[in-house]
């Protein structure tokens, strides 16, 4: 997992989509996720934002994550 942080507009999402394209062939499953400030702040956001790298990096659609306490967990199995 790769956190890049810093001001908005100086090319955060370009450079990490860029690492993330010159390196996905090394990894069985994984999954690129944009715009993850604006998504988390929705309703049930951080639980959405679970369900979908589970799913990318699993390969498995329809993955039950019901809380972000629960979506933690099965991200850290």
């Amino acid at each position: 997992m790769i956190g890049i942080w810093g001001a908005g507009g100086i090319g955060k999402s370009a450079i990490a989509k860029a690492v993330y394209n010159s390196i996905t062939s090394q990894f069985g499953g994984c999954g690129f996720l944009a715009d993850v400030r604006e998504i988390s702040s929705k309703p049930d956001g951080l639980v959405h934002l679970q369900r979908t790298l589970l799913s990318k990096i699993l390969w498995k659609e329809n993955l039950m994550v019901v809380s972000v306490d629960g979506g933690v967990n099965l991200i850290r199995d």
